[in-house]
């Protein structure tokens, strides 16, 4: 049997230190002592990782060795006994005795599966070889920078580049236009409405980060809240025909919370603030009373001016303009009380300028049925259908195919108006629409509330 060895190795953080980008805190491995020895406070770093996450892409080479880019630079650490780079040479002069109880904070232990168990805080392993110390220490820089290099900051600084573009759900959440009249633009010249709408969204994402034999696991959560204003105005223009002209604002409110998780380890943040206003130019409607069916055709641009700072789980805006062409139909059937409606569009997005990652656009389509119980009660069924056509552009979409996003959502829904007086209505809608298949996105359900009328 071979002969087996026990070395412990600490994930820590240098409070107060950052890397050479100006964002994250200096990660060490640190080994803790050796077979034999007593119990002992002092750790001696194995490496330091000076690499803004968000550029970081890891994989194992042939040789079991890390390699992982940053910035411009590709590095290459552990691998064979005795099979050593300029790059790994390099971080060696980083090695140096510190005390832990001094100037560094220990993080939880986390396990991960390779063979058998590895754990950031302790390594056990069985090997023939392992009483070499060189061979130990590289199997145990190779276990500890993967876990560290490729799990923690997958997990923390991935989460946006994980759901195909950068946003936890992106600009559109599956049903987010379904509902009766989605086709209709108001016909009447010089009459304003206003609409409340109320959006909250709770998405899971979990996956495995392979690891020679094993992998381990990385969960993202994303919760969104927004309270959206929005207004619309019909111009006194006398168009042609049954044609509507008219324009519209959005400007939403809300809150944003999203975490990643790594075994025990966490990390979360949430903002509260302005998100991106959009507003609608070019809103035409044309109607035919006798077919009872109207058709819409709108364009929609999506300011960045939500809170955005690179680096954040969390964020209002997307830091990026969005275009959106949509077309919209909505077909009635008054001796059945059905009213048959459909909203299609496609994002189109421009760079982020700030992650030189661009986003590809995405096609989505709303569908929705709604029966009329009474004459102010009606209930339906709604449906949302989201296809990313063209690939994401970053060196983490180019190494996954272009990461291309999939949803399909379907629900309930309830719309009742309500009366006050003899002029006075208000439309409520309730609606629930819950992911039944998602890829590369997040994946959960979706709550909106709207409350509309004309002023």
């Amino acid at each position: 049997m071979g002969r087996s060895a026990r070395i412990d190795l600490g994930l820590f953080c240098q409070p107060g230190s950052h890397n050479r980008a100006g964002l994250y805190p200096e990660l060490f491995i640190c080994r803790r002592q050796r077979p034999g020895q007593r119990q002992s406070r002092r750790f001696r770093p194995l490496r330091r990782l000076q690499a803004a996450c968000q550029t970081l892409v890891a994989d194992v080479g042939p040789d079991r060795e890390l390699r992982f880019r940053s910035q411009d630079r590709t590095h290459v650490l552990g691998g064979r006994p005795g099979v050593q780079s300029g790059q790994d040479a390099e971080w060696r002069r980083h090695q140096r005795l510190y005390q832990a109880r001094h100037r560094y904070r220990e993080r939880p232990a986390v396990r991960l599966q390779y063979g058998g168990w590895c754990f950031v805080g302790e390594f056990l392993a069985a090997n023939e070889n392992l009483g070499m110390e060189r061979e130990t220490m590289t199997e145990a820089r190779s276990l500890a920078w993967l876990v560290t290099a490729t799990a923690v900051l997958a997990a923390f600084a991935s989460v946006k580049e994980a759901n195909a573009t950068e946003a936890v759900a992106g600009r559109y959440i599956p049903g987010a236009f379904a509902g009766p009249g989605a086709g209709i633009v108001p016909p009447t010249p010089g009459a304003a409405y206003w609409a409340m709408s109320n959006i909250y969204y709770h998405g899971e994402a979990s996956g495995q980060v392979p690891f020679g034999n094993g992998s381990v696991a990385v969960g993202l959560t994303g919760d969104i809240y927004s309270m959206i204003l929005a207004g619309v105005y019909v111009p006194e223009l006398h168009l042609p025909g049954n044609w509507t002209y008219a324009v519209q604002l959005a400007v939403p409110l809300g809150r944003t919370a999203a975490s990643a998780e790594l075994g025990p380890l966490e990390a979360d943040q949430h903002v509260t603030g302005l998100g991106d206003i959009a507003f609608a130019p070019l809103v035409f409607g044309w109607h035919n009373d006798a077919m009872n069916s109207w058709v819409s055709a709108s364009l929609t641009i999506t300011a960045p001016t939500g809170e955005w700072k690179e680096g954040d789980l969390a964020f209002i805006g997307l830091n990026y303009w969005t275009f959106t062409p949509a077309i919209g139909f909505t077909y009635l059937i008054p001796e059945h009380g059905l009213d048959l409606s459909a909203k299609f569009g496609v994002d189109i997005n421009t760079k982020n300028q700030d992650t030189d990652y661009y986003s590809g656009a995405t096609a989505h389509l709303d569908l929705s049925v709604t029966k009329a119980l009474t004459e102010n009660l009606s209930v339906g069924a709604i449906a949302g259908f989201l296809d990313q056509i063209e690939d994401d552009r970053s060196a983490f979409a180019d190494a996954h195919d272009g990461f291309r996003g999939h949803s399909i959502a379907v629900g309930p829904l309830v719309k009742y108006k309500a009366k006050f007086g003899e002029k006075t209505e208000v439309d409520l809608s309730l609606r629930w629409a819950h992911e039944v298949e998602a890829e590369n996105r997040m994946k959960g359900d979706a709550v909106f509330f709207d409350i509309s009328g004309k002023f």
